[in-house]
């Protein structure tokens, strides 16, 4: 502190000061964005439906998750990404579609086949 004059000293407070200050917004936007509590269970219930429905059809299927829910860096408005695992020589893409649509799954079950990873995408509008 001997070569430290006292405005870098002013300065050093001030940068402080500034630190703290966005600290203290980023704590204040994560309360504002952070999923409650009811948020989290509606999600784990939607994956466990997911999971029983494709574990009806495949028992030995593995269903993961991964993306932002996996991370709990997820939004209100984010999706939940779910990857299923299983042994079948191609992706049964459209007996996935088949049985969450008869099983009431979803609102809307779109089946995008010719993507780099093959999607089986579901909305789920009361969500």
């Amino acid at each position: 502190f001997q070569n430290m004059s006292l405005t870098n000293v002013n300065e050093s407070v001030n940068c402080n000061v500034g630190i703290i200050r966005l600290h203290t917004e980023f704590l204040d936007l994560y309360d504002c964005l952070k999923p409650e509590p009811w948020e989290i269970q509606l999600r784990i219930s939607i994956i466990e439906k997911f999971r029983t429905i494709i574990r009806g059809q495949w028992p030995h299927a593995q269903v993961d998750i991964f993306g932002s829910f996996d991370t709990k860096l997820f939004l209100p408005t984010s999706d939940i990404d779910l990857v299923v695992f299983g042994l079948w020589d191609s992706p049964p893409l459209w007996t996935m579609e088949r049985i969450l649509r008869n099983s009431g799954f979803g609102d809307e079950i779109t089946v995008i086949s010719n993507a780099a990873v093959p999607i089986v995408k579901v909305v789920e509008a009361g969500c």
